[in-house]
């Protein structure tokens, strides 16, 4: 007897991204960023993915603890207010702060990281490398670089589903944290857990959309007839011409314009 195959993967729904950006975007690591607006708020219990290709060029530090670099993605309402992060801290990192009130005047901000501990040799500089971020319901986080796991964890907080004031790319939302400095492009945020197969999809930029292409209706009025074919032309005799002549006309160019 033959083993059954495996059950094909689960398809990749385009239109679950809350943010979809295919366009590429190119950051020169002093003032350019990228507001992105999601078509809801990020986070929630149905887990979280990230992913988007990247280029980086030469990394910039600062020159105190913990020396952040440059900021890939930073979602919040300002410096630790429930940002969802995904960072070069001379590693990729991924953060998620949180608010947190403890009584009914004062409040206070943490946070929970996981990073490579590699530094940058899964992240060259001048390379393009697919990073990825997969935050389960249940609290376990993956972090993918070019389709293989590079670090996990358990047991960290989920975003929470709150709105947010600044959703920015290459820029952080702390003022003195540098930008990022590079390219970058399609940028893919869900607010659902992607598995390795649904992630290879996105990283190989396959993708099933939700609405399926609907079959021809069974009443469907047959197509009209083809009109008869005309007959050939009579032959033309050259030596039979008395005036043979005239003025050459030279088409018309037609511009394609692109949007």
């Amino acid at each position: 007897f033959f083993s059954a195959l495996p059950p094909p993967p689960p398809p990749l729904w385009c239109d679950d991204a809350v943010v979809s950006e295919t366009s590429l975007s190119v950051f020169d690591g002093v003032s350019d960023y990228v507001v992105v607006t999601p078509t809801e708020n990020i986070g929630g219990a149905n887990g979280l993915t990230i992913a988007a290709w990247v280029n980086r060029t030469t990394r910039t530090t600062r020159t105190h603890f913990p020396k952040p670099d440059d900021r890939l993605i930073d979602f919040g309402s300002g410096p630790a207010t429930d940002n969802v992060i995904l960072a070069l801290y001379g590693t990729l990192a991924y953060e998620v702060y949180q608010v947190v009130a403890f009584d009914h005047n004062r409040s206070y901000s943490t946070f929970e990281r996981i990073s490579i501990d590699h530094k940058f040799t899964h992240l060259p500089a001048g390379v393009w490398t697919h990073i990825a971020v997969v935050h389960s319901p249940a609290g376990n986080v993956s972090l993918y670089v070019d389709g293989k796991l590079q670090a996990s964890r358990s047991d960290m907080w989920l975003p929470k589903a709150v709105k947010r004031s600044g959703y920015w790319v290459g820029r952080s939302h702390e003022p003195n944290d540098p930008y990022f400095r590079g390219e970058m492009r399609d940028l893919f945020v869900s607010n659902s857990a992607l598995d390795p197969a649904q992630l290879e999809q996105l990283r190989e930029g396959k993708c099933t959309p939700k609405t399926p292409q609907l079959p021809p209706l069974p009443n469907s009025p047959p197509s009209p007839p083809s009109p008869p074919s005309l007959p050939p032309p009579p032959p033309c005799h050259c030596d039979d011409v008395v005036v043979s002549g005239g003025e050459e006309h030279q088409p018309d160019s037609m511009g394609i314009f692109s949007r």
